[in-house]
């Protein structure tokens, strides 16, 4: 009888097509959710007024554009491409510019490797351990609406039963996985093609970490989220991507903001460990590759505007970073 790991769902149940759906919604939904979290700290700003910054703080904070150019004094150009994690065949279509500069670069730095092998290696963490199940945490009444939405993406109530409070919100936050082809894999894909070489900002262990480590109180309030917004979901999406395709910077935190709520308090808390400290940290691991120079970036696109995105990041630094032409 094979031996099975404490913490992860036995193997009966992680095998088969439920398996299959339960690791790759995963995959794609951890990005995405970050994705969307990354604009928490505007919804705390519109929330608290102790956390707004002076105005001169956020004048031109908000910049339009996807795909921008990072120099420096003798350096060659590195280039940072804002992408979202959707699969839609309209943001997959890479733009010609894109297409160039990914070309002209000799490394590609993603967020994290979009694999399936390297998500199976810490996948563990999204099943509870022991004899816990979600109902047990979460309660009956809120169970059972997460069971029936996560039913309707093909999840029995069996395999919802041993999710962790922060991968059932994960799985409700995103549309269901149609082709697994989605724009920050694409690229990844396509930079193996030709060969780069590939140096990811983060582990998908310390992506997971993220949330994982979040306190049980505060996961099964972005849960409960997740169940409101949830019926919102397609239409929050559709806007997303309009804004996407504009290369609307400004637009995609306003609808993020709007689709985290008003629970200032949760936000804040969010701002800080998924945020803040995380923008610093990637700019912090991108400095040393960028003088070098000849870097491909591609991280989602909330990540890029204000104070404390990665393009002002990036400025303090001493880079000179424009719109690429």
């Amino acid at each position: 009888m094979a031996e099975e790991t404490p913490g992860r769902a036995p193997d009966n149940l992680r095998r088969g097509t439920c398996g299959r759906r339960l690791r790759g919604g995963l995959q794609r939904a951890l990005p995405v959710l970050a994705a969307i979290l990354c604009a928490v700290s505007s919804a705390a700003s519109a929330q608290n007024p102790a956390l707004q910054p002076p105005p001169s703080a956020t004048e031109g904070a908000i910049e339009r554009g996807l795909l921008w150019s990072v120099t420096g004094p003798d350096i060659p150009p590195s280039f940072v491409f804002g992408t979202i994690h959707l699969e839609d065949p309209r943001v997959t279509e890479l733009p010609s510019l894109v297409r160039e500069k990914l070309a002209l670069c000799a490394l590609f730095v993603p967020e994290a490797i979009p694999d399936p092998g390297a998500f199976l290696e810490v996948g563990g963490e999204m099943f509870l351990k022991g004899e816990r199940t979600l109902e047990s945490l979460v309660g009956p009444s809120l169970f059972e609406q997460v069971a029936g939405m996560l039913e309707q993406q093909g999840l029995p109530a069996q395999m919802t039963q041993l999710l962790q409070p922060w991968a059932a919100t994960m799985l409700l936050s995103t549309p269901r996985p149609q082709t697994g082809m989605f724009l920050d894999r694409l690229l990844y894909l396509e930079a193996r093609r030709q060969g780069k070489t590939v140096h990811p900002l983060e582990t998908l262990g310390e992506q997971v970490s993220l949330f994982a480590d979040l306190p049980q109180s505060d996961q099964i309030r972005l849960l409960r989220l997740a169940v409101k917004q949830f019926d919102r979901l397609s239409g929050h999406v559709e806007e997303l991507t309009q804004a996407y395709l504009q290369g609307d910077l400004g637009t995609l935190e306003l609808l993020a903001r709007r689709h985290m709520g008003d629970d200032a308090e949760l936000a804040a808390r969010i701002d800080r460990r998924i945020v803040s400290e995380r923008n610093e940290r990637m700019v912090s691991r991108l400095l040393p590759l960028l003088e070098r120079g000849s870097a491909f970036i591609a991280v989602g696109a909330l990540h890029l505007p204000g104070r404390k995105g990665m393009l002002n990041l990036l400025r303090n630094a001493g880079f000179a970073v424009h719109p690429a032409r």
